[in-house]
């Protein structure tokens, strides 16, 4: 299959954002996140990794609980051209994986990678939309990211018990939705 338009993950989010911001995103337990909230949130992320010198071509430790910082660490790190990678918090494999710097909310990790808090996020955000978010943080970023860039990779055991690194890329995952949107 072939990805329509061949547009990345970050252009299809975007377009999603300008029909239906206000619309919720994402659910956890009781709480709910809009589309346009979920991207302030992805914009400030994205300044944070750049800021970190993380970008095209990189990878970047996902090391958090699940929450909605989670799944904006996920979107600006591809929207930077990066790509991240979900670190279990009783195995992590930091050193196999050369990741530039880790990404933690609501763990506590001991690297001497650039550690980026999430939690500072909410900041970034909460200033945004009260008009008070300086030109720095308030620009929106230019989608760096492509369909061939490796989007995500995962870690599995492996037959010899050591792990082993499999990279998914932006095309596989979108090849994969609209094989299921079509077909399904």
């Amino acid at each position: 299959l072939n990805v329509p338009g061949n547009k990345s993950i970050i252009s299809y989010f975007n377009e999603v954002v300008s029909r239906q911001g206000n619309h919720v995103a994402l659910v956890m337990n009781d709480l709910t996140m809009t589309y346009e909230t979920l991207r302030n949130y992805v914009d400030a992320i994205a300044h944070m990794l750049l800021s970190n010198g993380v970008g095209n071509g990189q990878r970047v430790a996902l090391f958090t609980e699940r929450s909605f910082e989670m799944i904006a660490a996920m979107l600006a790190t591809v929207k930077v051209g990066a790509s991240y990678i979900p670190i279990d918090i009783d195995f992590p494999i930091l050193e196999d994986a050369k990741v530039t710097a880790v990404m933690s909310y609501g763990v506590e990790i001991e690297t001497t990678l650039p550690v980026i808090q999430l939690e500072n996020a909410k900041g970034f955000v909460e200033s945004k939309e009260n008009e008070q978010y300086d030109d720095l943080h308030g620009n929106q970023l230019e989608n760096t990211a492509m369909l061939d860039n490796e989007m995500y990779a995962i870690y599995t055991s492996g037959t010899t018990g050591m792990p082993k690194g499999v990279a998914i890329r932006q095309r596989n995952l979108l090849n994969l939705v609209h094989a299921w949107s079509t077909e399904l």
